[in-house]
């Protein structure tokens, strides 16, 4: 994928103000990326090689091959030199222990941090958390922008609406549903914080688990009945399945957790 052709030919025909321009770029690289949650798994397996390759790949954003980032590639790789290609702004590039982006517009800085959670509330139609500034207005700020891009924002409210809340089980059940239609459903981390965000405070214990390929599931014991869910990949999509307690138990046993 050619990451400037594609937002480039999106932006053309469009009169934007270059802010305007670089939130765009924000929103539409949210949607396109996921979080590589294997990022925060990899001291189980001692897998200093793999932490390491994460940390350090480098992207060509005219070539993309994976959609997979952290922190420090997204904010050095992605966004950087996108919103410098597209606009005649500079972004400043802060790297550590956690990286992202500052610009400075008019009398205002702003922090660009898509990777706190804006990959995945961006994809639920949720607005940002991780686009800030020191301006006491900023969010009217972005509120405005957001409707000259013609931005529309669902709001949890959306999802809380079409829940069932009959039971646990069936709060559950309508997330799974919500899910399958949701762009969420690719990436384990996007999937994982469309759960959470949904129905995190239904269950008495969940918890992501992984084997040694990075094949990551999410067990769930509900309040109620003690039933037992998994959040985990099937066909390329990620589904919330109801299991059985054996087997639920035979998954904590052998795969790996936190």
């Amino acid at each position: 994928m050619n990451l400037i052709e594609l937002l480039s030919n999106e932006l053309k025909d469009k009169h934007l103000t270059e802010f305007e321009k670089t939130r765009h770029i924000y929103l539409r690289c949210c949607e396109i990326f996921s979080f590589d949650t294997r990022w925060y798994y990899t001291y189980l397996f001692d897998d200093d090689k793999l932490k390491e390759e994460i940390k350090t790949r480098q992207f060509n954003v005219e070539n993309i091959i994976t959609t997979l980032v952290v922190c420090h590639s997204n904010s050095k790789y992605i966004l950087k030199p996108t919103i410098e290609y597209l606009t005649n702004l500079e972004v400043e590039l802060h790297e550590g222990g956690h990286s992202y982006l500052m610009l400075k517009y008019g009398d205002e800085y702003w922090r660009l941090d898509a990777t706190i959670g804006d990959l995945a509330r961006v994809k639920m139609g949720l607005t940002t958390e991780g686009f800030t500034s020191n301006s006491l207005d900023y969010k009217k700020i972005l509120t405005d922008v957001d409707q000259e891009l013609k931005r529309e924002y669902k709001g949890k409210e959306y999802y809380y609406d079409r829940l069932n809340y009959d039971s646990f089980a069936t709060i559950i059940k309508s997330v799974s549903r919500l899910l399958s239609e949701s762009a969420c459903k690719y990436h384990y981390s996007d999937a994982s914080h469309f759960y959470t965000s949904l129905a995190g405070t239904y269950s008495k214990k969940d918890m992501t688990y992984t084997d040694d390929k990075y094949n990551f599931i999410r067990l769930i014991k509900l309040m109620d009945d003690y039933s037992h869910y998994m959040l985990h990949k099937q066909s390329d999509e990620y589904k919330l399945d109801e299991i059985s307690e054996e087997e639920y138990l035979t998954l904590t046993r052998t795969m790996r957790h936190e």
